[in-house]
Parts: structure tokens; sequence; C-alpha cells
């Protein structure tokens, strides 16, 4: 803290800029910091000091910056709050931002039927409707209150629930009042990297110090955040209720220009929509057109959607916003408990779309072609009026537009608009051009070079750590046959194949015979997954693993995620109290299971991953970032071919990466693909602290026998049936 000194102040004001504490670009150390899993560091520091950006007088002694300490989940903050506790800065002042789902602690009305906890909280505290919420109050509102509330620092979201049902207050709002005097926030990144969020949470990000833990998804997260995607019929809907409320007599100016705009969008995209079908047949269906930035500008100016009804746009939107919640307005038009202003999901509509209009156009349309517009369709779902949820612009777009339109040609598909954000500097940039510093880590981050081409943010500092576990308590194996010899070369024209499914079935059998405990099996999709549990029923392969383990699949979707995840721990402990066999869950790459669970120790003493987790290659989304990061190679993007494989190798390194949770654990990592071990390039690919121990098995004899000597080394008592067995094909 001595940087904050007033004489060292005055001193770092006279030099032109802040210099980094470690000179030295890139540095390589034998572990990662207080016996954890190994991680890959980039930190940039920024000159926030300076007098031109506002933010400090000369004259004036500046507080210590506020740290931002953002993850990809509650669950992972959770286990750095713990591990705060156990250091010197305990007693920092802190605050942890989440949702009313994780804090609300409201119990729902008897008789009303609430989509969710966010609905429930804003009928409550409507001006108008709304009969109040007991729990909204100031009793945890500040730390003083919290040290009267017997919460001691640092607590977790659990206990500053816990605190707001002993004393009757709001945990949500109670979190978001910390901020201001907190030294250290912790919140998940879309916090910070959504621009809707981070405005709506009212966070200052000038002069803060922000970490970014298991940052190897920022710059998707990035992505999606600069991008919007829009279902015709919600645009319809927002239309709609724009002209709704603007005949209720509330700002009807603003209002009619929205649903002008509007509507001229919805002809824009009806005309292209009717181009697209023109072209369809029987046998060739065209799902979605696409547009460069510059060309779709070009277009909209067509349809009176131009940078000045853009601006126009954003500025309305921005009141029409703050009008739906504004006492003033609603007292002096309402005279019944009608609807007082647009609804949340035309809330989501205009904001979603003014945030990427502004992106586009703003500061001379710098970012044009940093984007693609595109107009598709999907099977008809849902609407986000109905869900009262937009869906995010790097998912594909689903939802149901019912064609209310008469001018939208009327089928078994809903139409939807993206914008798609091909650069994550876009987001990324401007933040780190005002924070004091910002550090990114994660065991996963490698290789390094592509984040500062992608985030358009030189990083000062470069560290990549090996792991600071003992040699012996790691194995690594890289196997490309199975027991019969056969060859497991996880491509797709393979994967179909009977033979390989028997022999990858065989191969996770015997693993499974030495293994106690949990193992975990990641796949490279659900469709394998599904066609390889068909095969194993079939064959009788799923009953005999089930005689050594008890088997579990991570569901597609959120489907029974938490039961699975919790049976699976439950059969960790029964195994431990010699009461059961221990589990295997077959999971996927990128999946729930991959980040963000905690699996030390006895949960998995083993990680098996089948193939190479390529992101789908028909997808639009990945088609058009390889197209663009082929056309931006000059600018220090990687090509289009090396950022997809770089997209594969981090899903591989993260799912890998969940054996092996502290510096006493112990865990082997089986990596089956024969590719690994006729292709360097994929061997570079993998993590520093895996590459440097992977071992390569010609035939499985000899890999059975050095897996089977690892274990027994830390788990002298193995089966007798993990015996190697040679048994006629099925």
């Amino acid at each position: 803290m001595d940087d904050f000194q007033p004489k060292k102040f005055v001193k770092k004001m006279e030099g032109t800029k802040l210099q980094s504490h470690n000179e030295e670009s890139t540095t390589e150390a034998e572990g990662g910091a207080d016996g954890s899993t190994p991680s890959d560091t980039v930190t940039v520091d920024t000159s926030w000091l300076s007098t031109q950006c506002g933010c400090v007088q000369t004259e004036e002694v500046p507080r210590a910056p506020k740290i931002f300490y953002c993850s990809r989940t509650h669950q992972q903050i959770k286990q750095v709050v713990r591990e705060l506790r156990k250091s010197v800065y305990k007693d920092v002042k802190m605050t942890i931002l989440s949702s009313r789902e994780h804090t609300c602690i409201q119990i729902p009305w008897s008789g009303h039927k609430f989509k969710n906890k966010t609905e429930m909280c804003h009928t409550l505290l409507d001006p108008i409707e709304g009969y109040g919420c007991m729990y909204k109050n100031n009793h945890m509102s500040s730390h003083a209150a919290l040290e009267n509330c017997k919460m001691v620092s640092p607590w977790d979201v659990e206990d500053l629930v816990q605190a707001g049902h002993r004393v009757k207050s709001c945990p949500y709002f109670a979190s978001r009042d910390l901020v201001d005097t907190a030294d250290i926030v912790f919140c998940p990144y879309v916090y910070l990297i959504d621009p809707k969020i981070r405005n709506m949470m009212k966070l200052q990000l000038r002069g803060a110090v922000i970490l970014l833990d298991e940052a190897h998804n920022i710059e998707d997260s990035c992505r999606d955040a600069a991008s919007c995607s829009v279902l015709y019929d919600d645009i319809f809907q927002s239309m709609e209720d724009c002209k709704r409320v603007a005949s209720m007599g509330i700002l009807p100016e603003i209002h009619d220009s929205l649903a002008a705009f509007l509507s001229n969008l919805m002809t824009w995209m009806s005309q292209k929509i009717r181009f697209a079908e023109m072209y369809q047949t029987d046998k060739e269906k065209i799902d979605a057109s696409t547009w460069g930035g510059a060309i779709a500008v070009a277009s909209f100016e067509e349809h009176n959607v131009n940078l000045e009804s853009i601006l126009e746009f954003k500025k309305f939107t921005v009141e029409a916003v703050a009008a739906t919640n504004s006492d003033e307005n609603i007292m002096q038009t309402k005279a019944s408990y009608e609807q007082h202003g647009v609804q949340k999901a035309t809330v989501f509509v205009l904001e979603g779309l003014s945030l990427a209009f502004g992106l586009m156009y703003d500061n001379n349309m710098e970012h044009i072609w940093d984007y693609y517009v595109v107009v598709g369709r999907n099977p008809i779902v849902g609407s986000s009026f109905e869900k009262d949820v937009l869906p995010s612009g790097w998912s594909n777009a689903s939802g149901s537009p019912r064609l209310i339109a008469e001018d939208v040609p009327h089928s078994d598909w809903g139409h939807y608009l993206n914008f798609l954000c091909m650069n994550p500097g876009v987001i990324f940039q401007p933040i780190a051009d005002v924070v004091r510093s910002i550090v990114l880590t994660s065991g996963t981050l490698a290789p390094l070079e592509t984040f500062t081409s992608e985030l358009s943010t030189t990083f000062t500092n470069e560290l990549q750590a090996l792991h600071i576990i003992d040699e012996n308590r790691l194995w690594v194996g890289s196997l490309g046959s199975g027991p019969r010899g056969r060859e497991l070369q996880v491509s797709y024209q393979h994967t179909s194949l009977s033979d390989f499914r028997q022999e990858l079935g065989n191969t996770i059998l015997e693993v499974c015979k030495v293994i106690p405990y949990g193992v975990l099996c990641f796949l490279p999709s659900y469709g394998l997954l599904e066609a390889l549990r068909q095969h194993w029923l079939m064959s009788g392969i799923w009953k005999e693993l089930e005689v050594h383990k008890e088997v579990l699949c991570e569901m597609r979707g959120n489907k029974d995620f938490l039961p699975t995840i919790q049976a699976y721990y439950d059969s960790v402990r029964h195994c431990e109290l010699g009461m059961g066999k221990g589990p295997l869950l077959f999971a996927i790459m990128r999946g729930k299971v991959s980040e963000g669970l905690d699996f030390a120790d006895n949960r998995a003493r083993g990680v098996i991953t089948v193939g190479i987790p390529y992101p789908h290659l028909y997808d639009i989304q990945v088609g058009l970032k390889r197209k663009y990061n082929d056309a931006n190679v000059k600018r220090g993007l990687k090509s289009g071919s090396q950022w997809y494989e770089t997209q594969a190798y981090r899903a591989l390194n993260q799912a890998l990466g969940r054996c092996i949770r502290h510096k006493n654990d112990w865990g082997a990592l089986i990596i089956i693909d024969k590719r690994f071990m006729t292709v360097e390039k994929h061997v570079q690919g993998l993590s520093k602290w895996i590459r440097r121990k992977v071992q390569f098995f010609p035939t499985f004899e000899k890999f059975h026998f050095s897996l089977r000597n690892f274990v027994q080394y830390h788990n002298p008592v193995v089966p007798e049936e993990s015996q190697l067995n040679h048994q006629n094909d099925n």
C-alpha cells in the first residue's frame, strides 16, 4: 500500500507512466500461489493517476483502489472467500454481488405465481401496484451495520442470507449498498463485462484493480456482451408495447418514436426474410442470411435506420426505461392500477438493440468491421415475452416469433435478428483503459499470445506456472489403442464405427477397475455421449461399468444437473465409508461439470478425456469468427484455423484440470486419442503442467501397467479384478 502514501503519490505523478513492479515480460515459476492449481496469468497496468483522466487531483491523497475479484460462478467465489479467511487480509471490508435468485429471502405470496424471484421483487417494489417488501430496509446496508449483526469478514453469500433471515433485512440490496465502502468486491465477471449489468449495478471502474479468475472464457464473454439477439415477434410486441404506453399519455413523443424505429427495423427484417425464402427449395433450406457490418449499415439506411435515428433511439431508450419506474410520470397519468410503463421484456429488447447499434455506430463507426448482422430462423419454442429474458448473442437464438405481423411469411419457424461481435476488444479495451490494473488468471489461459490480439490490450507481464505438487502425485498418459489392440482415433469418421465404440467402452471399463473412488470421463458432445450409451447398453458394457462404478451422466441443458452432482458426491462419500464402489460421471467438455465445481481428493482420482472438443464447424458464429480472423491476420489476430484449435485446447485443458486441486492431491489424467501420439501440435496445445508430464503408450498393456503402479503407490489396496483381463469381443 506504500504507493498510496502522500509523498510517493507526488513522486508518481511526476513520471509519465506507472511501470509494472516486474519488468520481465515473461517469467516461469515452479508452482501456483498458496498451493493451488497452476495458473497462467497476464497483467496490464494503466497510468490511471494521470490528471488527464480526471479521476484524481494532484493535491489530494488518494484512497487505495477498489479491488474487483471476479470469477465465473459463485461456487468459485466461495472457494476464494474460504482462502481469504486464512490470510492476514481477512478483516478487509468486502461485499459479494449476486442475483436475487441467490439472495432474496422473501416468501412467495400465496395465490401468486411468479416466474422467478426477480419478477416477485419488481412486483413488490412497484411504486404503484406493489405492496412493498418488509425486508427492504437499512439493517445491513453498511459495514458497521453488519458488525452489529455479528457478521465477521470475510463472509460468503450464504452467510449474508442467514444474517438477512436473522435481522429481517434484504441481502440482495445490502450487498449492493456495501459496494461504495468496500475495499474488495467479489462478483461473477459478467457483472463487469456486460455494460447493461454494470450500469444497472452502478459499478464505477475508473482507477480500480480488477482480477479476473478463470479468465479462459473472457474472450467469449466479451463477444457475448457486445452482441445482441432478438426475435422478430419480440420486436413486434415491443413496438406494440411502446404504442400502448404512448396512448396512455406517458411521454408519447418518446414512445411513439421508439415504436417507429422498431417498425422500420421490422420492415427491413421482413424484406430480408422474403428475399431468403425466394431461394429456398425442398432440398435446400436457407436458415440464415449474413451481412458484414458495413453492408448491413448501408442496407439499414434504405429503411430509415441511420445514424440520426439510432442516436435518437438510444437517447429515447434511456428516457423510456427511466420513466418506467418514475413516480412523477406515473402519478400524472394513472387513474387506476393499469401497467404504467413498458414491460420488462420490452426493456430487454430496447436496451439490447440500443447497445448493439451504439457499439456499431459510435465513434465514427470505428467498430463497424467488427460486426456481422444475421437474420435467421429457428424452430418455434417460446417467446422472450413469455420467459421475460432474451437469449444471449453467442447462444443460438431460440424462442418463438409467433409471426403476428401480416407481412411476414407464416411457417413453423421463428425468425431472429443477431448482431454478432467478432472482436472482444470492443468491450474489454474501454475497461482496460480506465482501470489502474487488470489481471487475467486461469489454469488454462495458454496460449497467452492470443489475449493481446483478441482483447486489443497490451499486457505488461505474463507468467506461466508449473504445478506445485510433487512430481509423483500426477500421472498423465496418452493412449492410442484399446485392450484389444484396436485404434482409438477420436475423429468424426471413426466415432460412428461399432468397433471404435466397443473398444472405447472396454478401455473405460479397464480404467474404472484400476482407479478407486470418483472418475470423470469427458466427451466432446452430448450427441456422442448418447450414441455411446445406446451402443454400450446393447453390447453389455454399460452393465459391466455398473458392476464397478455407479454410472451417472451430465444431461443436456440444466436437466437434473444438481441432483446428478449431489448423487456423485454422495457416491464418493459412501465409497470412503466402505459402503460403495465409487462413481463414474460421463460429462461434456464445455459443459457445467468441466469448470466451477470442486472435485478435490477422492472426488476425482481419475479424469478421462476422449478426443479434442472442437467447436461445431457448421455453427454460424464459429464460421463467421474464423472468417473474421482470417481477414484480420495482419493486425495480429491468429488465423481462423488457429483460433479454432485454441478454443478446443482450452476446453480440453479445462476438463483435465478438474483433477489435482491442491498440493496434497493426487490423480491420473488419461487422454484418449491417437492423434496426440502422431501430431505434435496437439501435444503443444496442452497446458504446460500437463504437457511436461505426459507419457505416450503405444500399447494398452504398458499403459495399464504404468497406471496400476501409480494408483497402487497412492492407494495400496487395488481390487484383484483391476488386473487386465483380455475378454472376447462382445
